[in-house]
């Protein structure tokens, strides 16, 4: 397995950690404290960082020519909290297993 391009964890980290904070300081702040302002913030910069994982998922699959299943996989992943993160563990642990000599 090839592995990821420098922009494609670079825009993964950053569309997984826009998730998180949206979602456990952006939105409790919005439902308890009634700020609906840094919600509202958060939710753009989060969409354009998803916008921008987008963009390095279709980078990436043109530059490695991965299946088609890769890029249903990525945007699913950013879809569900810790998913971007759990892809890029996925892949360094592959990529490790690949690079070991077998077992005899």
């Amino acid at each position: 397995m090839m592995p990821f391009t420098r922009s494609f964890r670079f825009a993964a980290l950053l569309e997984g950690s826009s998730l998180l904070f949206l979602m456990l300081v952006a939105v409790p702040l919005k439902h308890l404290m009634g700020m609906a302002s840094v919600s509202s913030t958060a939710g753009l910069v989060h969409g354009v960082c998803f916008l921008a994982y987008v963009w390095a998922v279709t980078d990436d699959l043109l530059v490695n020519h991965r299946g088609n299943w890769w890029p249903l996989l990525a945007v699913f992943c950013a879809l569900v909290p810790f998913g971007t993160f759990a892809l890029l563990w996925w892949q360094r642990a592959v990529s490790a297993r690949l690079r070991q000599p077998p077992q005899r």
